[in-house]
């Protein structure tokens, strides 16, 4: 049969969302839409990820979906040759992958014949079109992380495979050459105020609140489409579809070097550009209309303020100021992958995400692309045979992955990231391997992809079990030797029968409590959620707790405040550490910690027990609490001083209740307030109370001198400033706008931990394990049946914030107070607690001591008493130790009001 001329010498693509696994009504509807438009087919299928590769019931064991939903699909039939794919189908990964399976392929590679999976990141050439793919999702906890799960995978490996890493990003973020089409699983972040952000909305009304707060996308797949900007970006995952358009300045010559950048936290908002063309201007197959876009700013977008300018400030009050005050020379930290090089010339990306398979739903489009650059076109002519293009190594990217070789890890949980040497480092690193992909590759005409599909583990046959308790085995796959030998890099993936079997024999690694990061995008829950535990708790556990020491049901409220050696304004140690958020790993901002000496990385169980010392007065109390850092910004230069500790204590509340309150188990970790938010709550009162309302657990008190000081604007909705607490004249939700210079107390940041506890989360699964009690009449507070009712504590911690009290911005509007994760509201205040308590003594102080804010330390019940103030914990991931630093510690990027 003659292939029918194509126009204007396009490619013909068609675009699919999400696979889930329905391989044949994907191919069965490619060809209904072809034959429509009278064609005699496509010459590529692009599938958005949650393809579902699957090649037995083992790798459904290691797909991230709930076992009632795992199935085979339709893949099988392709792996096994039972079928083949009618187009040339490409696709990345998704959250809800055969992990096992693509493991095998992280350069990429063919998972069944004519169906070719582009691995972790890549580039490919079809024709004259250059693609790039970024697959996985943003989850902000694995970002900076290496790929460390290996065969057999535990439950977070399973779910950690398929976020997207820095190192990959790292490398397309260095490319200099235009790239034509760009894919994602989800979408680039602040997408949506880039098309009809309104309709999104109203099809998917809990995405407006994310986007406002920044959660809704993946940042990584922002960095990626701001450095390539192609004509086309395709998405998938939030299963609707929706279409924008971008539009760009055209690039700038830079003279100045180009610093690091990539192991940066975003450092700048997303540009809100005015679609100026319609963004469903590719032609649509399966719709008949859709709405026009927005003509302006999304609704709910959040708006840049004009930034302001020093001149304004006078030079006496400038004088006045510290030196570390003057103007900086030193240019403005860029956003990953800026500035972009002359050589990608595009302004304008056209975004489309589509749907999953499935009937009514915008699952598919088909659409003729060109190349940017037109001369590719001459360069790459179509073939005469009826596959007029085939797949092929891109030459740059060939080069970059021979750079990036040397520093790839794979299955390695102790290994760290290699820090981001920055593009000037780089680029001479890459020029230097073109030459050899030049003479080794592209010479000897090595580019073609070969279809060298080989079957690895047994594909499912027809009587086969659908589901299985086992892991797969791992396999080498040959098309991963043959591209490490055409490369020339070591091949990572490859072991011995004895290694795998020693392996599989020790059983996948221990499930750690996993905190859940923003963006809707991975649709998993908030960033302080998490992943429960690695199981049910054993019936010996909750034995033990039930055993555990009781204390007696409380009829009015008791409390007694436990204090610290902490005069001197200092913690026990500070840093980047948060062992129940980030175990194991540096965290994404500093925190202050108090209490026992056994503070780490990680910790597990009983360990608090065994610390040498804490700075907690009484001695019977190791365990550990922590905040997140305070800093100053100044607001001529920007730059950031840390501001000291006043002081902290902890409330330990007794309600009254008709529980029996029982002590914390150890190791029990509890944590409060929410680190991604920047939106204010309903109201700036707190709420300890779920039958009352959304729980508000954190605020700021702000003593001052002037008792008719207004701390919170009157007018206030949490847009532009804190919300006043109507109940409490001197507290609120978010940071005040007043300097606070009580007599006797400065700024203070209130934390209330929940004190309902479930064993049958367990200790570890901070995420779950923790709730408020309810009004159960009579003025008490209970826990819900089969919870464990502990003591509530409330966190006070005093910031010396007098000591910049003649530094503020002279036009009185701006507070310059910012916490440590970068929030200028304060709205995400937070706090974490990890029990390291005697069990007993903690049982006769809730039974017997009624101290109050003269102190626990002053009951009989509470035993020694530390003699002074030494205990000191040595930081794992130290803060900078000068006095001014130009960026937060982890490089986190001031958000919320005024930025």
């Amino acid at each position: 049969m003659e292939t029918k001329t194509h126009e204007a010498d396009g490619v013909r693509i068609a675009v699919e969302g999400c696979g889930h696994g329905t391989l044949d009504a994907i191919y069965a509807s490619v060809a209904a839409s072809s034959k429509a438009r009278g064609w005699d087919g496509v010459e590529l299928l692009i599938i958005g990820g949650d393809f579902q590769a699957v090649r037995n019931a083992a790798d459904l064991s290691v797909m991230a979906v709930p076992p009632k939903y795992r199935q085979l699909g339709d893949f099988p039939a392709y792996y096994s040759g039972e079928k083949k794919a009618p187009y040339l189908t490409i696709f990345l990964a998704g959250n809800h992958e055969a992990s096992s399976h693509l493991w095998e392929l992280y350069y990429g590679g063919w998972v069944a014949p004519n169906i070719y999976y582009m691995g972790a990141a890549n580039v490919l050439r079809l024709g004259p079109l250059r693609i790039a793919g970024l697959g996985g999702i943003w989850k902000g906890y694995d970002y900076r992380k290496p790929h460390h799960e290996r065969l057999p995978f535990s439950q977070d490996d399973i779910k950690s495979f398929y976020h997207v890493r820095e190192f990959d990003t790292r490398k397309l973020l260095l490319l200099r050459e235009q790239v034509d089409i760009g894919i994602s699983h989800d979408w680039p972040r602040g997408i949506e105020n880039h098309g009809n952000s309104r309709a999104l909305w109203k099809m998917k009304p809990d995405f407006r609140q994310e986007s406002i707060d920044g959660k809704l996308g993946n940042p990584a797949a922002e960095y990626v489409m701001n450095r390539l900007r192609p004509a086309y970006w395709f998405s998938a995952h939030l299963h609707c579809k929706f279409a924008a358009v971008k539009e760009y300045d055209a690039p700038v010559a830079q003279d100045e070097p180009i610093a690091s950048t990539s192991n940066s936290k975003d450092a700048e908002a997303s540009k809100v550009a005015v679609p100026t063309a319609n963004p469903d201007e590719i032609d649509l197959d399966m719709d008949e209309s859709e709405d026009e876009p927005s003509t302006g700013v999304a609704a709910g977008a959040m708006e840049t303020a004009a930034p302001s300018n020093p001149e304004f400030v006078s030079d006496d009050i400038r004088a006045q100021l510290p030196a570390s005050f003057a103007k900086s020379t030193e240019q403005p930290k860029l956003s990953p992958g800026q500035p972009v090089p002359p050589t990608i010339t595009n302004t304008t990306t056209r975004f489309l995400s589509l749907d999953k398979c499935l009937p009514g739903r915008k699952f598919l489009q088909l659409c003729t692309v060109s190349p940017v650059d037109s001369t590719q076109t001459v360069t790459y002519p179509p073939s005469n045979s009826r596959q007029r293009y085939h797949l092929r190594y891109d030459p740059e990217w060939l080069a970059i992955t021979r750079v990036f070789a040397q520093y790839l890890t794979i299955g390695d949980r102790e290994a760290q990231t290699p820090p981001d040497l920055g593009e000037n480092v780089y680029s001479p690193m890459i020029d230097r391997e073109r030459i050899w992909v030049e003479d080794n590759i592209v010479q000897k005409g090595r580019l073609d992809i070969p279809k060298n599909f080989t079957i690895t583990a047994p594909p499912h046959r027809r009587g086969d079990p659908e589901n299985v308790n086992h892991q797969p085995d791992e396999y080498t796959n040959p098309q991963t030797v043959a591209f490490c030998e055409l490369v020339g890099v070591p091949n990572l993936w490859d072991a011995s029968s004895e290694e795998r079997a020693e392996r599989k024999a020790k059983g996948p690694p221990e499930t750690e409590p996993r905190v859940k990061q923003g963006g809707s995008s991975g649709r998993e829950g908030s960033y302080r959620g998490g992943s429960a535990s690695s199981g049910p708790v054993p019936a010996q556990e909750l034995d033990a707790a039930a055993a555990s020491p009781v204390a007696a049901a409380k009829d009015r409220r008791t409390f007694a405040v436990l204090r610290f050696h902490n005069e001197g304004g200092h913690f026990s140690t500070e840093g980047r550490m948060d062992p129940i958020v980030y175990p194991g790993t540096v965290s994404s901002h500093s925190h202050g910690v108090m209490g026992g000496s056994n503070f780490g990385l990680r910790i597990e169980g009983d360990q608090l027990l065994d610390s040498e010392c804490t700075n907690a007065l009484l001695s019977a109390d190791k365990s550990n609490y922590w905040v997140p850092a305070l800093f100053f910004q100044s607001p001529i230069n920007g730059t950031f001083k840390r501001v000291p500790l006043f002081y902290m204590q902890v409330y330990y509340f007794f309600e009254p209740t008709n529980d029996e309150i029982k002590p914390f188990p150890p190791g029990l970790k509890i944590v409060s307030g929410d680190a991604m938010t920047r939106t204010a709550p309903a109201s700036g009162a707190l709420n300890l109370d779920p039958g009352r309302g959304p729980i508000q657990a954190v605020q700021f008190t702000c003593p001052t001198r002037d008792p008719g000081a207004v701390r919170y604007p009157p007018d206030s909705d949490g847009t532009r400033a804190g919300l006043q607490d109507p109940t409490n004249r001197g507290a609120g939700a978010g940071f005040p706008v007043v300097d606070c210079d009580g007599y006797a107390s400065p700024l203070r940041q209130d934390v209330h931990l929940p004190s309902c506890y479930d064993p049958r989360a367990g200790p570890d699964a901070h995420a779950t394990n923790m709730a408020f009690p309810r009004d159960a009449g009579g003025g008490k507070q209970d826990c819900p049946p089969g919870w464990v009712h502990v003591p509530h504590l409330f966190l006070e911690v005093y910031w010396d914030t007098p000591r910049f009290a003649g530094a503020w911005d002279p036009d009185g509007r701006a507070q310059p107070f910012v916490l440590a994760n970068g929030d200028r509201t304060g709205f995400s205040s937070h706090g974490d607690f990890v029990a390291g308590w005697d069990e007993g003594t903690l049982a006769a102080i809730i039974d017997g001591c009624d101290a109050g804010n003269g102190g626990m330390d002053r009951c009989p019940e509470t035993g020694p008493l530390n003699p002074g103030d030494w205990c000191r914990i040595p930081p794992v991931f130290p803060d900078p130790q000068q006095e001014w630093l130009d960026d937060l510690p982890g490089d986190n990027p001031v958000s919320g009001w005024g930025v």
